[in-house]
This record gives C-alpha cells, sequence and structure tokens, in this order.
C-alpha cells in the first residue's frame, strides 16, 4: 500500500489505443516534464519493454509494468477482462484496487474499463451503476457532463444517481457552491 506522503502515481494504459503505444508513452514522457511531481506507471507490451525503460531520463518519475496481454478495441468488454486477466487495462485497475496507484488512465476499449473497474472496485453507497464524467472549460469556469456515452440502457433511478456523482464531484473537485 502506498504512503500518504509519496507523490501522486498515475497509471497509464498504453496498450489497446487508436494510438501507437510508442506515440503515448513519448506524450507519458512529455508530461513527466512538465510535471515533475507526478510519478508515472506506464503499462507496456512486455517486448518493448527494454526499449520503452531506456527512453526514460533518469531524472523523471516513470516506471515501465511489462503486461503480456491487450485487450482490443473489438474485444467484447466483459468476455476480454475474463479471458484477458494480464492485460494492460486489467492489471491497471488492479493497482488501483490495490491502491499501488492513485488514478489509472486507459485509451482503450472504454467498455471493458468500464467493466473492470466495475468488477473490482466498489461503487459508492447506494450507486448502482457507474458512468462516465468529462469536463469542460465553459465562459464561467469547467461544467461536468455525466454518463457521455457510457450506458445504453438507464433508468430514471439511474439518472437521479448520475445527477448526484455530477453534483457531488463538481462540489468536491470544481468547488461549485450549487452545481
Amino acid at each position: 500500500m502506498r504512503k500518504q506522503q509519496e507523490k501522486v502515481c498515475i497509471g497509464i494504459d498504453l496498450m489497446g489505443s487508436d494510438s501507437s503505444p510508442e506515440i503515448l508513452f513519448d506524450a507519458v514522457l512529455k508530461a513527466a516534464e512538465l510535471h515533475p511531481a507526478l510519478s508515472m506507471l506506464v503499462f507496456i507490451p512486455q517486448e518493448s519493454s527494454e526499449d520503452f525503460q531506456k527512453k526514460i531520463p533518469s531524472h523523471m518519475h516513470v516506471k515501465c509494468i511489462a503486461v503480456q496481454q491487450e485487450i482490443l478495441m473489438e474485444d467484447h468488454p466483459l468476455e476480454a477482462i475474463r479471458r484477458k486477466p494480464l492485460s494492460s487495462l486489467v492489471q491497471g485497475i488492479q493497482y488501483l484496487k490495490d491502491k499501488k496507484i492513485d488514478a489509472f488512465v486507459s485509451a482503450g476499449n472504454t467498455g471493458a474499463l468500464i467493466a473492470a473497474a466495475t468488477l473490482n472496485i466498489p461503487l459508492l453507497p447506494n450507486i448502482k451503476r457507474p458512468a462516465l464524467l468529462i469536463t469542460m472549460p465553459a465562459e464561467k469556469g469547467n461544467v461536468s457532463i455525466i454518463d457521455a456515452g457510457g450506458n445504453i440502457t438507464c433508468t430514471a433511478e439511474h439518472y437521479v444517481q448520475f445527477a448526484q456523482l455530477g453534483a457531488l464531484f463538481q462540489k468536491s473537485i470544481e468547488k461549485t457552491t450549487c452545481p
């Protein structure tokens, strides 16, 4: 388990997206240069791990985690997380669950990401379904949009819960007094 005073650590899945792991890795290195207070764990293909590791300057807090499997965009989400437990996406969620990282970012299969998170990380009390939330800059500060495409079959109860989650986010993160 990570100690409270350690740097914020972000896990980043470099596999399964439309961009190559090399392009995403270059972006990670740029982010590490711009934000030296962050620590990053990047989940990369096992066969390329040495090449990626050699590219990391010694002053950066970036570490590579080699994984054996990849969940592709065309994979069925639930089948993929069950068939590919050694994938970057499933391993990243496991690291998050085990508190080895503070956040996890993936540009891969969104359905698999939500399924893996739902199966491994407990939902808040009285919340029955996870939702995606995005923030966008607006004239009077950031606005949040919740469930931006993540659920296709929702009940009225789900929408109320999504609104509660959005309001909680706006109050705690964006410091909005009346979302």
